[in-house]
């Protein structure tokens, strides 16, 4: 009995996903098609202030201990904010006019969503109980047209990942300071940026200094005239 309980839940939880997953592809698709004229005027150099709101959730490690402090994740949003101002003249703003960027949570973070996967293996948590658990813990940010960045103990391979077609992802410690423990400098401190940047439509580059170059120590806040069009016309990216 307990496993075919078990089994109907994980249906449930794979269509739930599949149909969140469509219902946000229809969406996506329906942005860019009426952002078409955006995209012309910002590869035509036609790009006035447009504004990106975000949410960053640090989630509790297994000790139940916070992931980050809020004043190293305040350090990532100031950098991330001047990339991409700086880049396609987009401000962030707090995802509530009223609150901060930063939300410490206060209960302890269910282990199964702790050390997400990153590309398929990510896509494949949409249709899994821990998709569920972020969309459910991102949803009161989302709706009002943000993104989330969860703050979780390891994305694995990688020190951050923001998939497809979602509106939530992650970034791990290794984003936050470095190995030894001190705050994130220069190309690792633009890592929020460069999974923001994911999160609207772009991706990998192999120019060193492209803020979307992987793993690169010569990233910076550089975008081209079409990744920049792109950010902009993304359905994230909006005039109010």
């Amino acid at each position: 009995m307990a496993s075919g309980s078990s089994e109907t839940k994980t249906r449930g939880q794979g269509a739930a996903g599949a149909a969140w997953l469509l219902g946000s592809g229809l969406g996506w698709l329906l942005h860019r098609l009426i952002g078409l004229p955006d995209l012309v005027g910002s590869l035509v150099g036609i790009t006035p202030a447009k504004r990106l709101r975000l949410k960053v959730v640090v989630l509790r490690d297994s000790d139940n201990r916070p992931l980050a402090t809020t004043s190293e994740i305040e350090a990532l949003v100031e950098a991330a904010t001047t990339a991409l101002h700086e880049a396609a003249n987009v401000r962030l703003e707090p995802a509530i006019g009223n609150e901060g960027y930063v939300e410490q949570v206060a209960d302890p973070t269910p282990a199964y969503v702790l050390d997400p996967k990153c590309n398929w293996g990510g896509f494949q948590h949409n249709f899994t109980e821990v998709g569920r658990w972020y969309r459910d813990h991102s949803n009161d940010y989302t709706s009002r047209g943000g993104v989330v960045m969860f703050i979780v103990q390891d994305v694995q391979g990688k020190s951050g990942c923001f998939t497809g077609l979602v509106d939530f992802g992650y970034i791990d410690p290794g984003a936050v300071r470095d190995p030894m423990g001190r705050p994130a400098q220069g190309a690792r401190q633009l890592t929020l940026a460069h999974e923001l940047g994911h999160g609207c439509d772009l991706l990998h580059r192999k120019d060193p200094t492209n803020l979307m170059t992987p793993g690169s120590e010569e990233r910076t806040a550089t975008l081209t005239r079409w990744q920049r069009a792109v950010l902009r016309t993304s359905r994230h990216v909006r005039y109010r």
